[in-house]
């Protein structure tokens, strides 16, 4: 029988864990430790080792190692961690201090997994709050004063968004207008030109959706 080189927490722990590997599974430390299962969960739990909220907590690490972000996360390859501990309660925590709360497309952005079952089993709970924006659930903190503010902040971004789009025109002209713009060699030239030498060719735009694709594209052109 192997001798252990897992006898108890502290330096041999570490040895696990590397710079060059700051995540394991359970079953590399099964083989790196010769513990048995339950032993080997006993001391993981009194170093403090932390187990990933993806891929069924099946991923590890020392929290020496973790460069959390803004959000409470840390994405190593496939491994992704998180302050709050589980995905639920980093779920309810992302959705509790957001400025405009969240849709499902938009957590899951954020977290790197689908979301979508959990913010239903939350709201459900009614642990988070949901509104309908847009033919899309919004997920809204249950405080009575953070809901209120959120919710202020959403319909702003909607307002903003919706007439972001209603400026803009279908793609191939918006390739019309970029290809116009890098076609001139003016570094002045204004929104009102590139209307102007587009309708000569006979593209049917207004000055709106130039100047929505300008600016959506970070192209505004000032004179000197």
């Amino acid at each position: 029988m192997s001798k252990s080189i897992f006898p108890s927490c502290g330096q041999e722990i570490k040895n696990f864990f590397t710079k060059v590997r700051p995540v394991d599974t359970i079953v590399g430390l099964l083989q790196k430790s010769g513990l048995g299962i339950r032993t080997l969960r006993r001391r993981m739990s009194e170093c403090n080792v932390i187990s990933s909220y993806n891929a069924n907590s099946s991923f590890y690490t020392l929290p020496f190692f973790t460069e959390f972000n803004s959000y409470g996360l840390w994405h190593y390859r496939d491994a992704s961690f998180s302050v709050r501990g589980n995905l639920a309660a980093t779920i309810k925590h992302l959705v509790d201090v957001s400025a405009a709360g969240y849709s499902a497309g938009e957590m899951s952005e954020i977290l790197r997994v689908k979301t979508d079952d959990f913010l239903r089993i939350l709201s459900l709970k009614r642990e988070i709050g949901k509104a309908r924006f847009s033919s899309k659930n919004i997920y809204f903190s249950i405080d009575e004063n953070a809901c209120r503010k959120q919710i202020f902040t959403r319909k702003n971004l909607s307002a903003k968004l919706q007439l972001k789009k209603l400026a803009l025109p279908r793609h191939k002209d918006q390739i019309a207008i970029l290809t116009e713009i890098i076609s001139t060699d003016n570094p002045t030239i204004l929104a009102e030109d590139i209307y102007r030498r587009l309708n000569k060719k006979g593209y049917k735009l207004n000055l709106e959706q130039v100047d929505g694709v300008i600016n959506h594209y970070g192209l505004k052109k000032n004179p000197r």
